[in-house]
């Protein structure tokens, strides 16, 4: 793309930091999001953002996303905060996983997904009281656990 002499594009940017996200390739992932504005004056959106916060939560490093996160010049979303409780989950990092769950209903508590994902997290670290807790909570804001889920994205 640069050898073409095109300059790359905010979406072009979401591309490459998903990939260094999946390859495991941090730093490079890294230098590609500070270039966005240094170099190509390119302000980044939160859809970048959350790419960050996937490329190093992805990576196990779950402080320095969450550190990331709290420094982003903009409001986390929910999309931002449910990377961290996912990847919090994966590498068994309740403290994080609890800061997130809470951020996740503050800003929208209708979602079962956050619920059943914080649920799972402490149930798979043996605290199943508190995993109950969740599942209370769930159902006591009338949330419910969608059945079809995957069939319909499947028509989508």
């Amino acid at each position: 793309m640069l050898r073409e002499g095109v300059q790359p594009s905010h979406g072009a940017f979401v591309g490459i930091l998903l990939a260094c996200a999946h390859a495991g390739l941090v730093d490079k992932g890294l230098e590609y999001y500070e270039s966005m504005e240094k170099v190509y004056g390119l302000k980044p959106e939160m859809k970048h953002y959350g790419c960050v916060a996937d490329l190093l939560s992805r990576s196990g490093n779950l402080q320095r996303a969450f550190e990331f996160i709290k420094e982003m010049p903009v409001t986390p979303d929910v999309v931002v905060w449910r990377i961290l409780l996912s990847a919090s989950q994966v590498h068994g990092n309740i403290s994080l996983a609890e800061i997130a769950t809470k951020k996740l209903l503050e800003l929208d508590s209708s979602n079962s997904g956050k619920y059943v994902l914080s649920s799972n997290t402490y149930a798979g670290s043996n605290r199943r009281e508190d995993a109950i807790k969740m599942r209370e909570l769930m159902e006591q804001s009338n949330v419910q656990k969608p059945s079809d889920g995957i069939a319909k994205w499947a028509l989508v």
